[in-house]
């Protein structure tokens, strides 16, 4: 970020924030919106980073009921619950494109998912969502196992999957 401060996230601990000076500043329950694994009400699963065009911060909250999590460059949180059923509500990493669109791999063979949040965060009326699995009519993966995710330099989505790779020619949706 432009503060040249260091953000993580553990896959139990919550999230921290290493800044130049002072202790780092652990996100957790209490100071953002990150919530507890299902089933698991002292794990704060981080999986997944990345900072949009406008300087948010996108997480992946693994396990949680709204598994979708930004700090805003105000530094306020907001919470999305991802509009589709999928196992564990397994999320991971997260992938910023040129469109400013999220891109945000589903562990457990549940696919890929695509989230573009419109003119603003807070205006959820015209967010929208895609959901890329496997087979004809649903993003035509080869596989709903999505192992990673890459951005290339002409912007296509290239997504490996168990059973091979899928090219996604972005635009904005």
């Amino acid at each position: 970020p432009a503060d040249k401060t260091v953000w993580a996230g553990s896959y139990a601990g919550g999230q921290v924030n290493f800044r130049k000076s002072g202790s780092p500043l652990i996100y957790k329950r209490n100071n953002s919106t990150l919530q507890a694994a299902i089933g698991d009400p002292g794990s704060f699963r981080v999986s997944g980073l990345a900072f949009d065009q406008n300087r948010n911060l996108w997480i992946s909250n693994y396990g949680a009921p709204q598994n979708l999590q930004v700090r805003k460059t105000d530094g306020s949180w907001k919470a999305f619950s991802i509009p589709f059923t999928h196992l564990e509500n397994a999320v991971g990493q997260i992938l910023i494109d040129d469109y400013n669109q999220l891109w945000i791999q589903s562990p457990k063979d549940n696919g890929l998912f695509c989230f573009n949040y419109g003119q603003s965060i807070d205006n959820t009326t015209d967010d929208q969502w895609k959901f890329y699995r496997q087979g004809s009519g649903n993003g035509n993966l080869p596989g709903n196992n999505v192992l990673s995710i890459a951005k290339d330099k002409n912007g296509f989505i290239w997504v490996g999957t168990d059973k091979g790779i899928g090219i996604i020619q972005c635009h904005n949706e």
